[in-house]
Parts: structure tokens; C-alpha cells; sequence
């Protein structure tokens, strides 16, 4: 049904370290989470302070005998939590503490071997700094039992997986449903106590959905999978949800549509269906629009001004239906149009039984403070026996469909009637060819000040100079700018140091090895870097030899390496070496900052990374000039031993943030392939620019002085505002 779950509570388990006392001083009660029996009084000691573990991590099981009863805490952190406690059981210990180190205050109730409590940052500090300060210490692990308030079910995990995800305009996550300290039955061996456990995790919370989904489909044997979705996500619960600290009200990248109620989906009125021929339309990578997709919520990532969306529901009961059609939004104002709609009010809806509707919400998202709104579509029950339904809605307000292409700014942000505005428009020219028009209609409500339409052109020529028309009320300026790029060059000595092994001052990535290692990656967060007129400071690195500047696209590249530039996701790759590589089967990986002098750099490096399912090869690093530096912007390829890892094809090469613009010096045997020794620098091409501007006298009539401008060109066509509020 690929309905996306996020994980919200299902109980609260909290057991407490009471009567924590010494020689010398007692520290205050600690709560924590666990599943397990009480224990104590008992001594309680770090693991730190036997000599078998200076480390304090209990990685390996204790020799019988190093413990007589104690408590003890061990620090977490590379292996499994239970498996800690498992380790000290081994050496005599009565009782156990895992003690967070550096994750933060989230707590797991797992079942243990014995009996145990998990504590967070902040426990785990104060409890290591007592035990280290004073001796004969003493404790007791008292359980308090399961907090089955109903209310916890509406508090999100703080593991679990948020929005937005921007490669395509669908608002994730879709659902959720508990997925935090459920109890279940488990193989034996699998768990500390006989056949059950206590399990937190995302892969909790899913199974809730996919159960849920199945009773649906018993239930309603007729219906399609997107309707059995539709009726699951509509009918989800929204009202008194919150975020993990139990307070903060839910948005919809928290929760998507809310958190299940099977129940209500059993019996709702509408639902939404959508064909798989449109799902396969729909794919961006063929030049289709995901956004029009009928989902049971709206998303859009780049609304400049206005944005809109059309959905389609059907009525599923065995009467004629009336439903109440509105829309609120927080921060923007949403419309509504419904076809057909009932003819005693406006935006309302009667259906007869399995009859379609069809509505289309638009956002007027002119928001001074940009970023993300969240609104609903909500359907209520008109005197049906159906539950009201809804729809989530999120909207990012921006001022430019392209900004890096055509922008536009205004230089204020509130106005009283007879305040001048002075506006500039900026094109700045990357890939496009022949002439470009720009456009400007005076904004309603104000008057162009004569003479001040002055313009600047570099790297071009204007065809048509930027003028007042009287008789349109607009601006208009045409002309031809010089196209520019990002260029990928050899630059041998470029760099002077050349390719320098990581091995000698980082130590490989501390990531364990699993499916990851093939076509994962890693996410990190770095020194500020320039790449293609943008500062970043996050990148992602991909196990298939590719760097991602920021961390947009939240997925790794895959095995299939593309010829750039190209517009599918991910996108603002730089590629060393890009093709299907298995860090599985042996290499490492590296990423640091390394400086010499006034010089730094980042470097990510790939050594002796295997393809798939060969014994060839790849040594390659990315060197990124850090900001501050004499190379910033730097940015190179350099190789080390390549001499049997392009034999089977690769692309070397970088694009930009959409995958418009770049270039590939090496793909899939055209072009040289990079060889021991080679350096290759990445730059941009900065093309032409033209820089306009005018101003006009507003009279305030209207709340937004809203002024929207055009950029045309036999390829392209982009979208800029600037909005002004009056006082």
C-alpha cells in the first residue's frame, strides 16, 4: 500500500534509581525506562573502574567473578543495549544501568537479562560524576510498572522519520501509528525473557499500518489499495497530537494525515483512488508531475504566490451523501472550488452512492517570513453517518520559481500609503540560448515613478531597453546573455599536494557494515563550503563514489550512475567516480578537514572501494576548499590507483542544484577516464547578468502590494514577486 508510518508512543515504561546513596552523599532518585524486575538495595559501581574494561562500554562478557551482585553501569554506544547487560550477567553483576553517552535523553524499555534501567544524557553525567566522587555507593532499581495513559499514543518518538523529503512535491510521512515500547511476541533465543520483548522502532509502528491495511482490505474486499490508503489517512487522528517533548502541537512532516484510527476508516463515506497507468505518468524522471497525483494530502515545495491542487473523491456508501467542503491554512489563505457542489451552498457536496466530485484548493501563499505553512482540506460529515474527514497540506512560501535564474526583491517590507518602493529584478543567465524577456505589471493599487526604469547589463546585450509602457502599465525589457555552466577540466598541479591517504590522521567512518555499505552512504555535517555560488555546510557521501552538496534530496546515489547533467534526484552531485561500488566487499571510506598553512580543506576519500561484484577497484578523493581560505571554492578531484576501476564504466563529472546545468568529463567510456596522478577541478561558469529596476508610489488600497514579474525564453519560463505589507 506504501503507506509511510511514522512512530508515535504506545506506553510509557519508567523505573527508578531510588535511595541513590554513599559515605559521604546521597544523589537524587533517577528515572529511566526499562522492562524488568526491581533490584537492590546493592552497591552500584561504573564499569569503567574494573580493570578488565577501563573503556566502560561492557563490549565484551566479564570474567565470572569480577562482579559480586553489584550494579553497574556501563556507557552505550556500538553494540546492543541488551547485549551490555548481558556482558556484565556473564561476570556476576545483580543489576545493570545503561547510561546515554552523548545520545541524548531518548530511553528504551527493552527486556534485559537482568534486571536494568536506561538513563539519558543528563542522568548518565550526573550519575558518573557521584560514583566517581564518592565511595560506597549504594542503589536500589525499583520498577514503577507500564503508564497505559491513552494519551501517550499521541506523542511522537523522537526516532521517528520527519518531513519534508523534497525530491518530488508528496508530503511524507503519510501516517503514523505506535511504534514505541510495544509488546510482542518473539522467537525464542531472540529475547532476554521467554518468547516476548519489548521493541521501539519505526519497524514498529509499520506493522500497525500494514495490519491495519489488511483488516481494511477483509473488510472492504471491493476496494483498491489507494482507496483503502485514502480511507486509512483521511480518517487519522490530528487533534491533541504533539511532538516528542509532549507539549509542541504536531505538524503534518511530524505525523503526515495522523496517527491511525481504524475505526473510523472502517466507516468513512469518501475515498480517493488513483490508477497505476498515472502513478507511472507521474514519474519525474520522465517528466512527470508527482504533485498531481490524487493523494489524500497536498504538498508544495516552491509556491510562489499562488499554487494549486486538484483532487477527486467518490462516495462510497449505499446513499446519497452531504459533505461541508472548507479549508484553513496557518500564515496563507486557501480557496475552495468543488464540482459538482450543492446547490443550497457554496462548497458543499451531495453524491449519490458511487458518485465522483471533484475539488481544486488553491494557496495564495504571499508570506513575508517565507518557509513552510501547514493548512487541512476537511470534509465534514453533513448529516451522514460517516466520520468528517481531512487532508494535510504544506506549503513552502518562495519568491522565485528559479531564483539562481530570475529574482526579484523590493526594499520594503511595510508601506503606508504615499511610501515610494523601489524594486530590482536580477536574470542571471546559466544555460539558456537566444532572447530573454522580462515583464513587470505595476502592482494594483500603485503608480510608476517616471524615469526610474534603469537597467545593467554584463556579459550580454540588450535588444530592447528596459521602459515604462503607459498603455500596459508595465516594464519590459529584451535581450541575449551569455550562457554559463559549471566546468569540469583537468588540472594537474592545481591542487599541489595531490592525492594524500586519510588513512594516516582519520580513522575509517564508525558505521557498522550492513546493506548501507553497498548503495548507502553517510551524512555529515562540515565546514561552511562554496560549490556553484551557494555556502553549504552538510554533505552527503555516497558508498557509489558521488558527494551531494547539502543535504536536499535525503537519498544516496545509486547504482546507476547517470550522464550529467540530469534532472533526477539526487541532484548538486559531484562525482569523482560514479558507478556501482560495494564498500561490503573491502575498501574504506574517509571524510576530515586537513590544514596546512592558511590552506584548509575537506576531503572525502574513497580507498580501494570494490565495484559490485568485481575484484576492480576505485582510490579517489574530493578535495572542497573551506570558506575563509584562499581556495575557497575549490574544489578537485584526485585519484590514486584507478588502474582496474573504469574498465567497466563510471561518470566523472558535477551539476547543479537541479540538474540543469553541469557536465560530465568521463561517462561510460566517452571522454578520458581519470588515471593515477590526475587531478580535475570543478568551477562555475558564471554567465551573463542583467540587473533592472524601477519604482513605483503605492496608495495602501490593498493589504499586499504585490508585484509579480515574468521572465520568458523559447525554453524556459520563470515566476519572481516581491511583496510589500501596508500598515
Amino acid at each position: 500500500m506504501s503507506t509511510t508510518a511514522a512512530s508515535t508512543h504506545n506506553r510509557k515504561i519508567a523505573n527508578n534509581l531510588v535511595n541513590l546513596s554513599s559515605d559521604s552523599s546521597a544523589l537524587a532518585d533517577i528515572s529511566g525506562s526499562s522492562f524488568s524486575a526491581g533490584y537492590g538495595p546493592a552497591p552500584i559501581m561504573h564499569a569503567n573502574t574494573t580493570a578488565f574494561d577501563p573503556t566502560g562500554q561492557c563490549l565484551t562478557p566479564f570474567p565470572a567473578g569480577t562482579f559480586n551482585g553489584e550494579i553497574v553501569v556501563c556507557d552505550r554506544g556500538t553494540i546492543a543495549r541488551t547485549a551490555k547487560g548481558q556482558n556484565v550477567l556473564a561476570g556476576g553483576a545483580g543489576g545493570y544501568v545503561l547510561a546515554n553517552l552523548g545520545q541524548g535523553e531518548s530511553t528504551v524499555a527493552d527486556g534485559h537479562f537482568l534486571p536494568a534501567i536506561h538513563i539519558g544524557d543528563t542522568a548518565g553525567i550526573a550519575l558518573r560524576d557521584w560514583l566517581a566522587s564518592n565511595t560506597e555507593t549504594m542503589a536500589t532499581i525499583t520498577p514503577s510498572g507500564f503508564n497505559l495513559d491513552p494519551e501517550n499514543g499521541d506523542i511522537m518518538a523522537d526516532f521517528s522519520s520527519r518531513g519534508p523529503q523534497l525530491a518530488f512535491n508528496v508530503l511524507k510521512p503519510d501516517i503514523t501509528a505506535p511504534g514505541v515500547d510495544i509488546m510482542g511476541a518473539e522467537a525464542n533465543g531472540q529475547a532476554p525473557a521467554p518468547e516476548y520483548q519489548i521493541i521501539s522502532g519505526t519497524s514498529m509502528s509499520s506493522p500497525h499500518n500494514a495490519g491495519a491495511g489488511a483488516l481494511m482490505a477483509a473488510a472492504h474486499p471491493d476496494w483498491t489499495p489507494t482507496e483503502i490508503k485514502s480511507a486509512m489517512m483521511m480518517s487519522a487522528v490530528t487533534a491533541n497530537t504533539f511532538k516528542e517533548d509532549g507539549a509542541t502541537p504536531t505538524d503534518a512532516f511530524d505525523l503526515g494525515a495522523g496517527r491511525i484510527e481504524l475505526s473510523a476508516a472502517d466507516e468513512v463515506g469518501l475515498v480517493m483512488s488513483e490508477t497505476v497507468a498515472n502513478f507511472l505518468a507521474a514519474n519525474p524522471a520522465l517528466g512527470g508531475d508527482p504533485k498531481s497525483l490524487n493523494l489524500p494530502s497536498m504538498m508544495d515545495s516552491n509556491c510562489v504566490g499562488t499554487c494549486s491542487w486538484t483532487r477527486v473523491v467518490t462516495n462510497k456508501t449505499k446513499h446519497t451523501g452531504h459533505w461541508n467542503v472548507t479549508a484553513n491554512g496557518s500564515g496563507f489563505e486557501l480557496e475552495v472550488a468543488v464540482s459538482p457542489q450543492a446547490k443550497s451552498k457554496k462548497h458543499n457536496l451531495k453524491l449519490k452512492a458511487g458518485e465522483s466530485a471533484t475539488i481544486t484548493i488553491t494557496a495564495h501563499n504571499y508570506s513575508s517570513a517565507g518557509g513552510w505553512q501547514f493548512g487541512s482540506l476537511k470534509l465534514d460529515s453533513n448529516g451522514n453517518s460517516s466520520p468528517d474527514l481531512h487532508m494535510p497540506l504544506a506549503v513552502f512560501a518562495s519568491k522565485a520559481s528559479n531564483a539562481e535564474l530570475f529574482s526579484k526583491t523590493v526594499d520594503r517590507e511595510t508601506a503606508a500609503s504615499g511610501d515610494i518602493l523601489s524594486y530590482q529584478l536580477k536574470v542571471t543567465n546559466g544555460q539558456l540560448d537566444g532572447p530573454i524577456t522580462v515583464t513587470d505589471v505595476v502592482p494594483a493599487g500603485s503608480s510608476y515613478v517616471a524615469g526610474t526604469a534603469m537597467e545593467s547589463v554584463v556579459s550580454g546585450v540588450t535588444t530592447s531597453a528596459w521602459a515604462y509602457d503607459a498603455n500596459s502599465n508595465s516594464l519590459s525589457w529584451t535581450g541575449e546573455l551569455d550562457s554559463g555552466g559549471i566546468e569540469v577540466a583537468l588540472d594537474n598541479g592545481g591542487l599541489l599536494f595531490g592525492y594524500v591517504p586519510l588513512s594516516g590522521f582519520f580513522a575509517p567512518l564508525p558505521l557498522t557494515c550492513n546493506s548501507d555499505c553497498d548503495d548507502g552512504g553517510y551524512a555529515f555535517n562540515v565546514p561552511p563550503y562554496t560549490y556553484n555560488g551557494q555556502t553549504y555546510t552538510q554533505t552527503l557521501m555516497s558508498v557509489n563514489g558521488t558527494l551531494e552538496a547539502g543535504l536536499n534530496s535525503g537519498q544516496f546515489s545509486s547504482f546507476n550512475n547517470q550522464n550529467l547533467p540530469d534532472a533526477t534526484a539526487p541532484n548538486n552531485i559531484l562525482a569523482p567516480f560514479w558507478r556501482d561500488l560495494n564498500l561490503n566487499a573491502g575498501g574504506n571510506m574517509y571524510s576530515g578537514t586537513l590544514s596546512a598553512g592558511p590552506f584548509s580543506w575537506t576531503i572525502y576519500e574513497w580507498e580501494a572501494v570494490p565495484h559490485f561484484g568485481s575484484s576492480n577497484s576505485v582510490s579517489m578523493q574530493v578535495w572542497i576548499g573551506v570558506n575563509g581560505t584562499p581556495v575557497e571554492g575549490d574544489i578537485h578531484f584526485v585519484y590514486g590507483d584507478m588502474s582496474s576501476g573504469t574498465a567497466n564504466g563510471g561518470t566523472v563529472g558535477a551539476e547543479n542544484a537541479t540538474g540543469s546545468l553541469g557536465k560530465s568529463y568521463f561517462y561510460n567510456g566517452n571522454g578520458n577516464a581519470p588515471v593515477e596522478g590526475d587531478e580535475i577541478r570543478v568551477s562555475t561558469v558564471f554567465g551573463g547578468e542583467a540587473n533592472l529596476s524601477f519604482k513605483v508610489m503605492t496608495d495602501c488600497s490593498e493589504d499586499l502590494v504585490i508585484n509579480q514579474a515574468n521572465m520568458n525564453n523559447a525554453s524556459k519560463g520563470e515566476v519572481a514577486i516581491a511583496v510589500t505589507s501596508c500598515q
